[in-house]
């Protein structure tokens, strides 16, 4: 039995997994550490519903109206630095526990390894704060969501868009109570590179990780640190930029193939509302600018225009033009393109020595080197013959 989607094209959303009638599709992980779903062909019975459920089978394009745009950030201080830009996502799960609603989104498990699950309580909402970028295995909660919203009890689904997209395939209609919130998304990178990274910084450092933190900020936002906390007590800390792991996956070596494809980028998206760091916002909207984070929220739906209203009581809110807030947020419109290196990095890479296997694969070719060296140099700018000048000297 074929699986719902070409390998190249599945976002590893799980609504086929969800939706099997018969339970006969897991999901695997090949060898790049990417969750793919595996038929047992001897329980499937062909139904098809895993390919209707597909939102990559489906093509379907997302159309709507321009979004209203606004930048935001919360006006409480512990939850604005706990927060990964300006607190957004947190604020709108705040607003949903206090109406007896289930929030759905990213978690860690005890390996520091994502996943989706559910929180019901304002103890449990630092869990679901911050980045985690390695992809979140979904589980059943598609399917928990169903079960809750057949019971009347409104639910928070946050996620990445194809997996807003899978939720929605795999419940095939609208529900009053169901809110779903995505992001701009870069891509999602390798879980299994993500884990063998930090055993690389365990074994190091001689001890087990307490808390990963993607975007620490104790210098601010715009200069956020990678950081993991050991048992200890002692912490590793290093700019963002320089983090082996933030540079593979930012340079495309160990994102998911179907992220360079992705199908889900522009303004019209499949939730309610999107939220994204406001890069940008100093040159944009400067007085929405905010030291510790400032959220872009793509307002797309009358309940998303509704819960924005509702956070104007617990956020500094400000109007801004849709298209200039995503012009300095290149993911918000095109896919992230792969490396040219990416296949020589799966080639090399083993599992350990992370750092200097990227560092090789991010070195840039000849042909990075002469578009740049003729972006700078009107003499080079002349094509074939900048490569006849370079061959002669």
């Amino acid at each position: 039995m074929q699986a719902p989607v070409e390998k190249e094209r599945c976002t590893g959303c799980w609504a086929c997994a969800n939706g099997c009638p018969a339970g006969c599709i897991s999901m695997e992980p090949d060898e790049e550490g990417f969750l793919y779903p595996k038929i047992d062909a001897a329980a499937c019975t062909d139904c098809g519903l895993c390919r209707r459920v597909c939102p990559a089978a489906r093509s379907v394009p997302v159309e709507g109206d321009v979004p209203k745009a606004y930048a935001l950030h919360a006006l409480d201080r512990e939850l604005l630095e706990g927060s990964a830009s300006g607190g957004g996502s947190a604020l709108l799960a705040q607003s949903m526990l206090e109406r007896g609603g289930v929030v759905f989104g990213a978690v860690f498990d005890e390996a520091f390894l994502v996943y989706h699950d559910r929180i019901e309580n304002m103890a449990e909402l630092e869990r679901f704060q911050g980045s985690k970028y390695p992809q979140s295995a979904v589980g059943d909660v598609y399917r928990q969501t169903k079960a809750l919203l057949e019971r009347g009890t409104p639910v928070l689904f946050t996620g990445t868009p194809c997996q807003i997209a899978g939720l929605r395939a795999y419940l095939a209609r609208d529900y009053e109570g169901l809110f779903c919130q995505d992001l701009i998304c870069h891509s999602v990178p390798s879980p299994r590179v993500w884990r063998a990274y930090l055993s690389e910084l365990e074994r190091a450092h001689g001890g087990q990780a307490a808390s990963v933190c993607f975007r620490h900020k104790a210098e601010g936002w715009t200069r956020y640190q990678f950081r993991v906390e050991f048992t200890d007590g002692e912490a590793a800390v290093m700019p963002g930029k320089d983090n082996p792991y933030m540079q593979a996956f930012l340079g495309g070596l160990i994102c998911r193939p179907s992220c360079h494809q992705c199908p889900f980028k522009g303004l019209s998206r499949p939730s309610d509302i999107t939220l994204a760091d406001f890069w940008g916002v100093k040159q944009i909207c400067p007085e929405a600018l905010e030291r510790q984070g400032t959220t872009l929220a793509l307002v797309h739906t009358e309940k998303g225009a509704a819960a924005l209203e509702a956070l104007r009581e617990r956020a500094a809110v400000t109007e801004v033009d849709p298209v200039a807030a995503v012009t300095y947020n290149r993911a918000a419109l095109r896919p992230s393109p792969a490396a040219p290196r990416r296949k020589m990095f799966w080639r090399a890479y083993r599992g350990n020595g992370l750092e200097e296997i990227a560092r090789r694969c991010l070195e840039p070719t000849l042909s990075q080197r002469v578009k740049t060296a003729a972006g700078g140099n009107p003499l080079l700018r002349a094509g074939g013959k900048c490569l006849h000048l370079l061959r002669k000297e």
